[in-house]
């Protein structure tokens, strides 16, 4: 059996009016009339609207004033229907992924040469911010680590750059049940994150295809053809979640920087406290504080690995600083005169961190 079924993940995404939903149709149109070589290339097309998804959980009272102004508010309730649209519709993508991903493994190949062929899922949603899309990524991701399979799966973005003006126009010419609130598109195209403009691009966004109102090939073409170099030149493939042994590896890594960047931090405080002493004192307690130094250094590397311990860098040389001093006031043979004179340089160590921060 020779692999030659792919699956790709395509986000379309804009303003409201923007024409999302009409460039979803034509391509799951195309893809089911078969009517050229790039639309034979897909084996199926599926459509997955938010708007659709939200419908089914709340319906939009759209209100105007006598003016004929928009005077819609979004209230609790239409919130959390929208909240929950958007888990329900990666609910979805999640099932399609998984059940593309078995026909796609199971699909006998084996006689003859095969061309190149795809499962497209069109996902159709303002995706306004890029976190939104990162979500999709993620699933795509998730549906990988679920499977047997090898299946490779695609991610794209296709983002309909149309004008404000026109946006608004458009929805405004809806019927009563589709029109979005005029504030909730002016605030949306405020807000919009889109994509490609980061550079370099976040790797959830590395296959891009902008279209613009002012571009000579119409949307549908050019996406067409965007959808084909996925098939044909492996762009946006979906890196597959390490796994659970290469989680705790990394982990573990991590935790072994942090504890030696942390512990290089409360050495370098140590150290000053060292010279500190030896400055007010005499040279020959140089030897004592340097040895309760890398005392107090090797205790707190241990508590950190025994317990690991998350405490920030500060508060790992405030408990430092504070065990330096009490160890040499224990561990020297001091009069009570000394004792004294320790404690007031300990002091006024303690009023240099309230003023000047940890130094």
């Amino acid at each position: 059996m020779s692999k030659t079924i792919d699956i790709v993940v395509l986000a379309v995404c804009g303003l409201p009016g923007s024409g999302k939903s009409r460039l979803c149709r034509s391509i799951a149109e195309r893809c089911q009339e078969q009517i050229d070589e790039d639309a034979s290339m897909i084996l199926s097309c599926q459509v997955i609207e938010y708007d659709n998804v939200q419908k089914q959980l709340y319906e939009f009272d759209v209100k105007y004033d006598k003016n004929g102004s928009d005077q819609t508010t979004y209230n609790d309730a239409q919130l959390q229907a929208w909240r929950l649209s958007r888990t329900k519709a990666l609910e979805q993508l999640s099932i399609a992924l998984l059940t593309n991903l078995v026909a796609a493994s199971t699909s006998d190949t084996s006689s003859g040469k095969q061309k190149p062929t795809a499962q497209l899922i069109l996902l159709d949603d303002n995706f306004y911010l890029t976190s939104m899309r990162k979500q999709i990524y993620k699933t795509c991701q998730q549906a990988l680590a679920a499977s047997t399979s090898n299946e490779t799966i695609h991610f794209g973005v296709v983002h309909l750059d149309t004008s404000l003006d026109t946006c608004l126009e458009r929805n405004q010419a809806r019927e009563a049940t589709r029109i979005v609130p005029a504030s909730v598109i002016r605030t949306m195209a405020s807000r919009f994150e889109a994509p490609g403009k980061c550079s370099p691009a976040p790797y959830w966004e590395s296959a891009c295809l902008r279209v613009r109102e002012d571009d000579t090939n119409d949307a549908l073409t050019a996406t067409m053809a965007f959808i084909k170099s996925f098939i044909h030149t492996g762009i946006g493939i979906v890196i597959p979640l390490p796994s659970l042994a290469e989680q705790a590896a990394k982990k573990r890594e991590e935790q072994l920087q942090t504890l030696a960047t942390k512990s290089h931090q409360v050495d370098l405080v140590l150290r000053r406290r060292c010279v500190q002493f030896v400055a007010a004192w005499h040279p020959q307690h140089a030897r004592l504080s340097n040895e309760i130094r890398k005392q107090v250094l090797a205790q707190q590397q241990q508590q950190q690995q025994q317990q690991q311990q998350n405490d920030g860098n500060v508060a790992a040389c405030d408990a430092a600083v504070s065990s330096f001093w009490t160890m040499l006031l224990q561990q020297g043979d001091w009069t009570l005169r000394e004792q004294d004179e320790i404690r007031n340089i300990a002091s006024e160590d303690s009023k240099t961190y309230t003023n000047c921060g940890r130094i």
